[in-house]
């Protein structure tokens, strides 16, 4: 199938959705299917890990992802390009993702029909401000565990929103001036964070969804992607269970031992992370 759209659509890029299963050796069978499906013409693979938690939140944060860049494609100030984290053959693509909401209020209306409910505007901006910080934190749900690329380190934050596309633009604004405050204030800091980083974009975008009458809600999600490091060794490891993967101490930590040792630095824990910085994802104990 992937070989006939190919033929038929050979400017169109092609991605993969690829949910690791519980089962070690299907999931060792990626191994042998991935090469097949790059020389089909599939550039990349958006993968997820039944072994992490949530994984029937990433199956519906999957879809949201595509829905978000097609409505920010429309709607946002910033050109989403999804090819731009997901562009070289070969690619592993790694999602993270948080969600919040925020009360809703029915006010009275003289219009027939549908109820209509507001916001606070305060509230709205402190619940992304606070969903993205935890992304920046990796206090959030992670697809699959590895090391970021290191030389292709775009990162993009799809921030989506349940309100209309000039109440975005007015959230937006106000969180990245909160970001940009944050930033002034703490950047003598090494900190994870990415604002004000190159190859960082942060996309906001309105979010279709339909408010129970019960519970009003306006929803919040923040989804970050990331292309993982795809050198010999890093897709054997990945595919196999979280408990069995190696260990793999963080860069200043190996330096110092490996100094120590009178040993020349070198492996995985040497490398940079994205945009210069270590996030405690990258180099923690893939649990």
């Amino acid at each position: 199938m992937v070989n006939e759209l190919h033929r038929a659509l050979p400017d169109v890029a092609m991605f993969a959705i690829v949910n690791l299963p519980a089962n070690e050796e299907q999931r060792e069978t990626f191994l042998e299917l991935k090469p097949m499906y790059e020389k089909a013409g599939i550039s990349s693979f958006i993968i997820g890990d039944r072994m992490e938690s949530g994984s029937v939140t990433q199956d519906s944060t999957i879809g949201e992802l595509f829905a978000g860049y097609t409505s920010a494609s429309l709607f946002s100030d910033l050109n989403a390009r999804f090819n731009n984290v997901a562009s070289n053959v070969g690619n592993i693509i790694q999602f993270s993702y948080v969600y919040g909401e925020v009360p809703a209020r029915p006010v009275p209306t003289t219009r027939k029909g549908k109820p209509v409910y507001v916001v606070y505007r305060d509230e709205v901006k402190s619940e992304a401000r606070r969903l993205v910080e935890r992304i920046e934190l990796s206090d959030c749900a992670i697809s699959v565990r590895g090391p970021i690329n290191p030389k292709r380190h775009q990162t993009y934050d799809l921030i989506l929103l349940a309100l209309s596309p000039d109440d975005v633009r007015r959230i937006s604004a106000k969180v990245e001036d909160a970001r940009e405050t944050d930033y002034q204030q703490h950047q003598d800091e090494n900190r994870p964070h990415l604002s004000n980083k190159g190859n960082y974009h942060a996309v906001y975008t309105p979010w279709v969804q339909k408010v129970a009458p019960d519970h009003p809600r306006c929803e919040i999600a923040v989804i970050r992607l990331r292309a993982l490091r795809d050198e010999p060794g890093d897709l054997e490891e990945m595919v196999k269970f979280p408990e069995r993967r190696r260990k793999v101490e963080p860069q200043a930590k190996t330096a110092q031992v490996q100094q120590r040792n009178g040993q020349q630095s070198q492996g995985a824990g040497e490398t940079p992370a994205a945009n210069g910085e270590v996030p405690e994802d990258v180099f923690g104990s893939f649990k």
